[in-house]
């Protein structure tokens, strides 16, 4: 994503995809998508899941589809219809956070974090409110879950231009023990990676 931005869209829409096709085993999500695939209506859609293993599969439709959704809105010529992209991508999370608010080291917890950071509190957001759900985050994992860290830095350290922390955040993560979560041991180090390569733009980001 961040060394070859074309690619990663690519590769985000395909787990869009995959995603799509795993809600599209729940029954009644197909029923009611089929019956309005013009219009639908994307929170009744959410609500065909009911059981708590089923966050997994919201979860990561949304999280491919909101990644390619990222990526779209930073083009040039990127169309205003993208951004009805956002409503499903939130839809999904926020009903995966109703099922199973620490499924994947609190990664819906972990969106809704980095959402309230671009929201005003008039819309719900906040970055008080954003750091309260980091903080919910961090703690599902213990503080282990890296990429919970870098996210932080990177979009809540960021907006509040808190340049000494984001600097210690993201030198923490580097600095942890490549074995201090070894469930996620390639997310942490996808983290580091992050980290690494955010600290290097820090004066474009401040």
């Amino acid at each position: 994503e961040d060394e070859d931005p074309a690619r990663a869209k690519t590769l985000y829409w395909r787990g869009k995809e995959f995603g799509w096709r795993s809600l599209m085993e729940n029954k009644c999500f197909k029923k009611r998508f089929d019956a309005k695939p013009a219009n639908p209506d994307w929170y009744d859609l959410a609500q065909c899941f009911t059981k708590k293993q089923e966050a997994q599969y919201l979860v990561w439709t949304a999280a491919a589809w909101g990644g390619w959704l990222k990526l779209s809105m930073q083009e040039e010529d990127a169309s205003f219809e993208i951004f009805f992209d956002a409503v499903p991508v939130r839809e999904f999370m926020d009903r995966a956070r109703v099922l199973d608010e620490n499924y994947y080291y609190g990664m819906p917890l972990l969106f809704f974090g980095i959402l309230y950071t671009q929201m005003p509190p008039m819309a719900g957001g906040g970055r008080d409110k954003a750091e309260e759900t980091f903080q919910k985050a961090f703690r599902v994992s213990d503080g282990r879950f890296l990429l919970a860290k870098v996210m932080y830095a990177r979009f809540l350290l960021v907006a509040i231009k808190d340049r000494e922390a984001f600097t210690k955040t993201l030198k923490e993560v580097i600095e942890a023990p490549d074995d201090l979560l070894p469930e996620a041991r390639l997310a942490n180090a996808i983290a580091k990676r992050k980290a690494t390569f955010f600290l290097s733009r820090m004066n474009e980001l401040f």
